[in-house]
């Protein structure tokens, strides 16, 4: 009898010890196919990143910045927090992109792809403004007037110095893409401006800086002499 008995808890045993390795095993093959769902979901991500880069820069091969961002999200010793970051680096990317062309798909990218693959996997990180960018393009705003056209080519025609040029008129352009209803933040960048063009102690510059002021109060009742 204790023979039996003894055979009878090993054989017990031997079935619990079964099923806990087939609970491993089930375990890990649940592991395995997420970490493959996770990484096919990120190619598919990371091959659309190289499509637009490679249409928009001309590169044969993808960026050194942007493939070392590959390697962090691949790496599994990386943490979930310095993934994240990662995508918002690649965001940053597509957000300087944007406001150099003001190409919606720039930040429709950033929004609909990266943000959403950064939602789906990192949900407790997740913040929408983390991928989203200010209004800075036509669709989402308006199209520039020909009186910000004039300014903007009054200023690139001048002999101003290249650094101040460049940021007067992205500043500029990012201002007269803004839709209608954003007065203070338009008010805002518009004085910046005006303050900047007319501090170059430049002739053409001031002639700019003239039209600008002009313009804001004829279209928008503001004086930007004003800080706001």
């Amino acid at each position: 009898m204790q023979i039996y008995k003894n055979n009878q808890n090993i054989s017990s045993r031997l079935r619990i010890n079964n099923k806990k390795l087939f609970l491993a095993f089930g375990v890990l093959i649940t592991l395995i196919i997420i970490i493959a769902s996770l990484i096919f979901i990120f190619n598919d991500v990371a091959s659309q990143v190289d499509k637009i880069v490679k249409e928009e820069s001309g590169a044969e091969n993808t960026p050194e910045g942007i493939q070392n961002i590959y390697n962090i999200l691949e790496d599994s010793s990386t943490s979930k927090e310095e993934k994240y970051q990662s995508l918002q680096k690649l965001s940053f990317y597509f957000s300087d992109a944007y406001s150099q062309t003001h190409d919606p798909k720039f930040k429709d990218y950033s929004i609909n792809v990266i943000g959403k693959y950064a939602e789906e996997n990192f949900p407790s990180l997740y913040n929408p403004t983390d991928f989203d960018m200010a209004c800075a393009d036509p669709v989402c705003g308006q199209e520039l007037t020909p009186e910000i056209k004039d300014i903007l080519d009054l200023i690139k025609n001048s002999d101003m110095a290249n650094i101040e040029k460049r940021v007067i008129v992205f500043n500029l352009e990012v201002a007269g893409y803004m839709p209608e209803d954003q007065i203070d933040y338009r008010g805002s960048i518009f004085s910046m401006s005006y303050f900047d063009l007319i501090s170059t102690a430049n002739p053409t510059a001031s002639r700019a800086a003239k039209l600008l002021k002009d313009y804001a109060e004829s279209k928008y009742n503001l004086d930007i002499t004003i800080i706001y």
